[in-house]
């Protein structure tokens, strides 16, 4: 009869020395569709980073790349089941499907979920009329001009280069939006989150607050960050800046 040790250390040594890592599940998705003139885009993200940046071609690209995260159960199957949704129907419809997901993730776990990553890229003509709904870690938009409808949910917003009507409303998280004026129309809101709004220092337009327990300041009067809780004239006048918190803080800036 053979030695047990001997055995269990021959055993190890047959071993590899070193476990190779595991690959991670991920796959990429790009599409690019025509744009036709007063056509809205719409944005549906969830789970990941959103990036929209306005360019000169009547086109609107796409590029997602879905990504495992680690521990997640049955990766490659999700990242399968993840669809990016294309479709142009009244307009041009971006979104992330997780349904094929939560089909399987039901049978297996009575209803529990598990959903990767999913990182967006996206470029649209700078005039589009564009709508985005997100729940993303982080979203950032820069170089538009279209009419502009913005609803996040929690995570970060960063706005650049902006030059249109914009309406922004986030729930929790930081948002920073820069204008290169004030559009009649143009409209900010939040829950108990907090927003930036920075606009040119010779900038004329009014700041007209609701601030039910937040806060709404300004550099642009006598004194930087003065709380503002009424209407308000800056420059002279002009568009009105209509401020709308709950329990946050918007800070309008000057830049």
């Amino acid at each position: 009869m053979e030695d047990p040790m001997r055995l269990l250390l021959a055993a190890l040594l047959a071993l590899p020395l070193c476990a190779a890592p595991a690959a991670v599940d991920s796959k990429e998705f790009t599409k690019t569709v025509n744009w036709k003139a007063d056509v809205p885009v719409v944005i549906e993200a969830e789970r990941g980073t959103l990036e929209v940046t306005g360019w000169d071609q009547p086109k609107v690209e796409v590029y997602a790349k879905v990504e495992a995260e680690t521990g997640m159960f049955r990766p490659k199957h999700a990242v399968e089941d993840t669809q990016i949704q294309v479709e142009e129907v009244a307009g041009i419809r971006i979104r992330v499907d997780f349904s094929k997901i939560q089909q399987s993730s039901w049978q297996v776990f009575g209803g529990g979920q598990t959903r990767p990553r999913v990182n967006l890229k996206i470029k649209v003509p700078r005039a589009a009329a564009l709508r985005v709904k997100s729940s993303v870690a982080a979203s950032t938009l820069s170089d538009l001009r279209g009419e502009l409808e913005v609803e996040t949910v929690r995570g970060s917003v960063v706005m650049k280069g902006i030059d249109g009507v914009v309406r922004l409303k986030t729930v929790v998280g930081d948002a920073e939006l820069h204008l290169a004026k004030v559009s009649a129309g143009t409209r900010v809101e939040t829950v108990r989150g907090n927003i930036q709004v920075f606009l040119p220092a010779k900038g004329k337009f009014d700041i007209e607050p609701d601030a039910l327990r937040g806060e709404v300041r300004s550099d642009f009067g006598k004194t930087a960050g003065e709380l503002i809780k009424e209407r308000t004239k800056v420059n002279g006048g002009g568009p009105a800046l209509r401020v709308v918190t709950m329990r946050g803080t918007v800070e309008i800036k000057k830049g």
